[in-house]
């Protein structure tokens, strides 16, 4: 074998690894049974809203994006759980757009409005909530 042929070798040994380690490797996310980050992010009005309060409640938090395909077809029953949880004092259902900066905001507002959505959602721009639940894909739904 000339030199050649050992560096494509060895080029795709390290694609096939790669490849193979973000597919099947070990995912990231909650450890279950770990305490919860303690993040806070701003909702629309610019109230601040910790994510994960440990005031004994269940807390559903899914982390979703106006341009992410999975996540228009997911963001439905979450409605759908927010509806059928609204008034229980033990449940809170709570979207964490992902998209960005403040024009996103109101892409987020036009997105909800237009399809009837009116879970509460609060705003990661700077990636602090998606970093300390270790989220790497979305839709992530996380319980609390």
């Amino acid at each position: 074998m000339n030199l050649r042929t050992i560096i494509r070798v060895a080029a795709l040994f390290a694609l096939a690894l790669y490849v193979a380690e973000t597919f099947f490797g070990p995912r990231g996310g909650p450890v279950t049974g770990a305490m919860a980050p303690q993040v806070a992010l701003a909702d629309e009005t610019g109230a601040v809203v910790p994510l994960a309060p440990r005031d004994g409640k269940v807390h559903v938090l899914d982390f979703w994006a106006t341009w992410c395909g999975p996540c228009k077809k997911s963001l439905p029953a979450l409605q759908l759980l927010h509806e059928a949880y609204l008034a229980h004092p033990k449940v809170s259902v709570l979207g964490i757009n992902v998209d960005g900066g403040s024009d996103d905001q109101t892409r987020t507002r036009r997105f909800m409005r237009a399809r009837g959505f009116d879970f509460p959602v609060v705003f990661d721009a700077f990636k602090a909530a998606s970093t300390a639940y270790d989220v790497r894909t979305i839709p992530t739904l996380v319980i609390i």
